[in-house]
């Protein structure tokens, strides 16, 4: 469980009617003239949506970095869940908000985002959004899900809860900083662990790629040694078809990386390669699954060695 702290207090012309502190662990409600568009006290969802940011472990770095996105996506989804799981009918409310838009329009959508204004794909992210904004494709990812396991078979109670507990698993792995490819890594390893037998990996999948997202892993390849070298990277996709990617030729001190998808990464393969006499395999590698790596090649021409290492592998 998470402690947290409510205080409530009257001011005008401010700019939102409920905030999260971090530091403090607290929800503050405001009453007011507020001088945004939104009214007074706050509402359920809103403050259900304050709650979601004490359990988060994305945190929140700056207006324009992706973990913020991912904070203020993940509240939303928190509060979806706990608005409706439970409740009785097959009706989902979306909506975040509604009733307290001076426009008379919720504040923001799980399942329409591009109403309130944010993307539903990740490629439409642009550098002026805020985080709500960046963070709209998440939702819908969250609102597609939902509505793959409804088609699956599942009822909506079921549905929400499924959809909720593989984002609430994968928080686990969340941290201060995290990209979005970090977060499909960490959706997809969550499902990997703990719902293979419940529902078909493929609803996930779905979920994703309309969003324009795929949980892959990256092999980098960094050489120390004095020839140019490369990567080749064998592996069998969701269909069972051949695959084998090149990372670009490496000089010394340089750096190149593949990615591969995940559910591939399982089997995937790795050979390390040497431009001697037409880049010849001279190392094969078997990286741990769903989990970004780097391969060091160091040593001679005749003599070339390559490992699976950390040295120079930030991503």
């Amino acid at each position: 469980s998470v402690p947290v702290n409510l205080s409530f207090y009257e001011r005008d012309d401010w700019g939102a009617n409920a905030s999260w502190n971090a530091q403090t662990k607290t929800v503050t409600l405001i009453s007011g003239n507020s001088g945004s568009g939104i009214y007074t006290p706050s509402g359920k969802t809103i403050i259900y949506h304050e709650l979601g940011h004490a359990i988060s472990n994305a945190g929140q770095t700056s207006a324009t970095s992706e973990d913020s996105a991912i904070d203020e996506a993940f509240s939303d989804i928190f509060t979806v869940f706990f608005n409706n799981h439970g409740v009785s009918g097959d009706a989902v409310d979306w909506d975040i908000g509604r009733g307290y838009s001076r426009t008379g329009e919720a504040i923001r959508y799980v399942d329409s985002p591009k109403r309130d204004g944010a993307v539903e794909n990740i490629h439409d992210i642009t550098p002026s959004m805020n985080p709500y904004q960046r963070g709209g494709f998440i939702r819908k990812m969250f609102y597609n899900l939902y509505n793959n396991l409804r088609a699956s078979g599942f009822d909506k109670n079921k549905s929400l809860e499924l959809s909720y507990m593989l984002f609430y698993d994968a928080n686990e792995d969340w941290h201060k900083g995290m990209s979005f490819g970090d977060l499909t890594r960490s959706l997809y390893t969550a499902y990997m662990t703990s719902y293979t037998s419940t529902y078909n990996e493929k609803n996930l999948l779905n979920a994703m790629s309309d969003v324009g997202v795929s949980p892959e892993v990256q092999y980098k390849i960094y050489s120390k040694a004095g020839f140019v070298s490369r990567l080749k990277v064998v592996y069998y996709d969701y269909d069972g078809n051949f695959h084998e990617e090149f990372t670009p030729q490496v000089p010394v001190g340089q750096t190149a990386w593949v990615n591969v998808p995940m559910y591939a990464s399982e089997s995937v393969s790795i050979s390390a390669q040497i431009d001697y006499y037409g880049f010849k395999d001279y190392h094969l590698l078997f990286p741990t699954p769903w989990v970004n790596q780097c391969v060091i090649t160091w040593g001679t021409v005749f003599s070339p060695q390559a490992a699976i290492g950390s040295e120079k592998c930030d991503f």
